[in-house]
């Protein structure tokens, strides 16, 4: 979990970064939607974001780039489309996703496309609805799955797991991935341990304030032979009790697998949240945060470091966020802001 991952799908690490040499129109032409006033589980048709601009800043404030990706609500077919490219109907461009739901709006597949060719992604789900699998088809025809093991906690809640093997020069690594939920469904915390022995690894623990913020989240890094690095990664200090926008714009689109990390294992998620070790699941989870302590540690090995950093959301008329930044970290990007647009 804490290490760069490459995100197999294209959303933010993927559509937003893999066209990050692309320098995209800011403009906003009205894309056509098929749909009602009702529309892919948004009922009420002014929540519905038409466009994202992602304007990536180094750590002096400047902008190193920025991408717009539009968004396509097809109620009819059950289908969303994420285009780079501004089109006047829900159909692939070079960039693209489009996303299908079950009767129960669950994401159940995923079509990739960009230049290398098309990937898809296809979700299985248990009686309670709760994922159980994901099947990854490659461009070149090769198929991966992989299953999730499903164990009831005391609390009322459940834990996932899979398995992951690492292949190093020297040795092959298998780690232990889990992931565990309250009985409301949200993420207590995210394990990353090496196998047999759990000695190294990651431990992510989260907490939630009554609103269903993250409030603080508090990691620790396992060392093999050596002792444990405890210290917390984020310390929210203070949220906003409005625009919660983004946050069920997540929730909507990729319904079933929305609480996830960006990569649990051999499981590529993607979502709205989707960044370097699932910071950005953590800084809005429903409201946007104003201010924030973060730790982390020094790439040199010679302890810890931290940052405070603010979002400084951004609202409309209507009280709809319309602009934030995200902490992002990792050179040259300090951070990302999102400017966002509504279809009304």
């Amino acid at each position: 979990m804490k290490k760069i991952s490459v995100i197999l799908i294209l959303i933010t690490a993927g559509i937003y970064y893999t066209s990050c040499s692309k320098n995209n129109d800011l403009r906003n032409p009205d894309p056509i939607t098929i749909d009602s006033a009702t529309i892919m589980g948004f009922k009420d048709s002014t929540q519905l974001i038409k466009s994202i601009t992602e304007i990536g800043i180094d750590s002096s404030g400047n902008p190193i780039d920025k991408h717009t990706i539009y968004f396509y609500y097809d109620t009819l077919n059950k289908k969303i489309n994420f285009n780079t490219e501004y089109v006047t109907s829900p159909i692939p461009t070079p960039y693209s996703l489009v996303l299908s739901y079950n009767n129960a709006g669950l994401l159940i597949h995923i079509k990739s496309t960009d230049t290398s060719g098309t990937g898809t992604y296809d979700y299985t789900y248990d009686a309670q609805n709760v994922l159980s699998s994901q099947t990854f088809t490659d461009v070149d025809g090769s198929v991966a799955t992989v299953h999730l093991t499903k164990t009831s906690l005391p609390s009322g809640g459940y834990s996932l797991s899979t398995k992951d093997t690492t292949v190093d020069m020297q040795v092959n690594f298998v780690n232990l991935y889990t992931l565990n939920f309250d009985a409301a469904g949200k993420i207590t915390s995210m394990n990353d341990l090496l196998l047999p022995s759990l000695d190294d690894g990651y431990i992510d623990s989260i907490f939630y304030d009554a609103f269903g913020n993250v409030s603080k989240v508090d990691e620790t890094h396992l060392i093999t032979g050596n002792p444990a690095l405890n210290y917390t990664r984020f310390e929210f200090f203070s949220r906003d009790t409005k625009g919660n926008q983004y946050s069920n714009f997540n929730n909507i689109l990729f319904n079933g697998v929305a609480n996830f990390p960006e990569l649990f294992g051999n499981l590529s998620i993607g979502n709205a949240f989707s960044s370097i070790d699932n910071d950005y699941f953590y800084q809005f989870t429903k409201y946007p945060f104003l201010s924030t302590k973060v730790g982390y540690e020094n790439p040199t090995g010679t302890g810890l470091l931290y940052v405070n950093f603010n979002s400084d959301p951004q609202y409309d008329s209507k009280n709809r966020v319309v602009k934030f930044k995200m902490y992002f970290g990792d050179y040259p990007y300090y951070s990302d802001e999102y400017d966002i647009v509504y279809y009304k």
